[in-house]
């Protein structure tokens, strides 16, 4: 539209306008593929409406893969049966057949389950949640990994 300025980014540019973008905008509509702005909005605070790019069959089937993964992947929450599931990713995994992946669709829910975003098209709105800050948690789920890691059979 009139008066639009579009930047044409490049490795090294030094006027990216990206940062007082973020620090003036009132909101945003960022594509779903995005996810460090996804999460970089999010904890601004600011409206956030997620525009999920269209899949095509491919699409679609890469993201039941990755809806499996996450899963097979997920922290065992005790019992016998999710020992089984774990291991079983694990097996997988070892083998080659499935590795470990983003799946995008599970950001986009956790955003809108937490009122963090909504989906585009609407109006925005002030974010009814708080994106807190999960440093902590990320770490101690890393150290178990390694935990892990260092108790599985070479």
């Amino acid at each position: 539209p009139e008066g639009a300025r579009v930047f044409a980014w490049a490795p090294g540019s030094a006027d990216n306008p990206y940062r007082g973008l973020l620090a003036l905008a009132d909101g945003f509509v960022v594509t779903g593929d995005s996810l460090s702005m996804l999460t970089e909005v999010a904890r601004l605070g600011r409206p956030l409406q997620l525009l999920p790019l269209p899949m095509g069959l491919r699409g679609s089937v890469d993201q039941l893969r990755r809806r499996l993964a996450r899963w097979l992947f997920s922290p065992a929450q005790g019992g016998a049966a999710s020992r089984a599931r774990e291991g079983f990713g694990r097996g997988l995994h070892r083998l080659g057949i499935l590795g470990h992946t983003r799946d995008f669709t599970a950001v986009h829910d956790l955003l809108l389950e937490r009122g963090l975003a909504t989906r585009a098209g609407g109006d925005f709105e002030a974010p009814r949640g708080d994106a807190g800050d999960d440093l902590p948690r990320a770490v101690e789920r890393i150290e178990k990994l390694l935990e892990d890691l260092q108790d599985a059979p070479s």
